[in-house]
């Protein structure tokens, strides 16, 4: 994606858009679990979401 800035040109991945979610809000989450976005280190081992909740 190219983005102009003045007389610049910026250049970022579509991951940028979002920033990265910090570890310590990750490894300190004892009762549930929390995904790094995509696109950042820790992203590989996201658990998918929920596609129904079971009665």
């Amino acid at each position: 994606m190219d983005i102009r800035w003045g007389n610049s040109e910026c250049r970022i991945s579509p991951y940028h858009v979002l920033f990265p979610v910090p570890a310590d809000a990750i490894n300190t989450n004892t009762l549930g679990i929390i995904n790094q976005n995509e696109g950042y280190p820790g992203a590989e081992r996201n658990v998918s979401q929920l596609a129904e909740i079971e009665d």
